[in-house]
């Protein structure tokens, strides 16, 4: 179905096959024709069936009546969904709940501004980040980029779909107020209908869904402990072609082991109109609120452990670093 809907146009759906009243025809064939931006959203059918069939007596069928078989997998569905309800806040992607919280609402709505004064060269890292991937993949080609940790301005798509415009993207964020400031940037700048919004983790994605490269921007800083940092390098792993480019930005030390720096970040608040007590308290709240990599070697590390070729650094603001890298050539993203 999936190779099928990529080759075609739009036009109305089509349903080839022997098919009658209870019997599962032995060959099926199904041509699906429609708008772009509906063929885009069969992942959703996707990743359901490849949830459903970890159930095994959904996936074997124990159920040999319909009705039976039916309430089953309606009753899988449900389970699924709960669990999901319960886990999907895990964290910007993976992991903690503590994590997911810092971006509720009140986040969102201030988010794109203090963006650009904790991090300065906000802008300039996006763009260089989008020009990487272009010298990385071929300036005019045509590519699917996974944006994962989207939420907020979608910067990294509206940066570089603006550079690319044959680029397709799947932005992957599970905070919902993030993700609809991200809808509504993506729509301001006319590229909702080049991407794909997916309100979950990476995980959710079909492992089978291969991606020509992928972003990851202000993301593992905030995932508690390696494990969790190098579960969301190997989920995205799974998900690129050997050999894509990955884009990795965040901070990349610990906050008290450089005084300077943290003296630096503060003046930097000062500099845009924060009181001294203002200053004081962002400073002890980015002490308790991330968990960055300790040094560049501790990103290089992870990074190989997730399924990476060595890192190049494009990018140093402060504590904040951007590195770009390969998936590596072979399958195991598990060593």
């Amino acid at each position: 179905m999936r190779d099928q809907s990529g080759r075609h146009g739009r036009g109305p759906s089509r349903l080839l096959g022997d098919i009658r009243p209870g019997r599962i025809p032995a060959r099926l064939r199904v041509v699906l024709i429609g708008p772009g931006v509906l063929l885009r959203e069969r992942r959703r059918i996707e990743a359901a069936f490849c949830r459903l069939k970890d159930l095994r007596r959904v996936a074997t069928r124990y159920g040999k009546l319909a009705a039976n078989y039916a309430s089953a997998v309606a009753l899988a569905g449900v389970v699924a969904f709960w669990t999901r309800q319960r886990i999907a806040g895990a964290c910007p992607l993976t992991g903690s709940t503590d994590a997911a919280r810092k971006f509720d609402a009140s986040r969102a709505g201030e988010y794109e501004q203090q963006s650009r004064i904790a991090l300065a060269g906000y802008d300039a890292c996006h763009e260089l980040a989008a020009c990487m991937l272009a010298a990385a993949l071929g300036n005019g080609t045509t590519a699917r980029v996974l944006v994962a940790g989207a939420g907020g301005g979608a910067k990294e798509v509206v940066t570089a779909g603006a550079l690319e415009p044959h680029w397709q993207f799947t932005a992957v964020d599970p905070s919902q107020p993030m993700m609809e400031l991200a809808v509504a940037r993506l729509e301001e700048h006319g590229l909702r209908d080049r991407t794909d919004v997916v309100l979950g983790t990476v995980d959710d994605l079909a492992p089978d869904e291969q991606f020509d490269a992928a972003t990851l921007i202000g993301v593992l800083h905030h995932l508690p402990g390696d494990e969790a940092k190098r579960a969301i390098l190997r989920s995205l792993a799974l998900r690129l072609k050997p050999g894509a480019p990955l884009v990795v930005a965040g901070n990349h030390y610990a906050y008290a082991s450089q005084p300077l720096l943290l003296a630096a970040w503060g003046e930097r608040w000062r500099q845009q109109g924060a009181s001294p007590e203002e200053v004081t308290a962002k400073q002890a709240k980015i002490l308790q609120g991330a968990d960055p990599p300790h040094s560049e070697e501790a990103v290089a590390a992870l990074l190989r452990d997730g399924g990476f070729e060595p890192p190049t650094r494009f990018f140093s603001s402060l504590f904040w670093g951007a590195w770009i890298t390969r998936r590596r050539a072979e399958r195991n993203t598990s060593d």
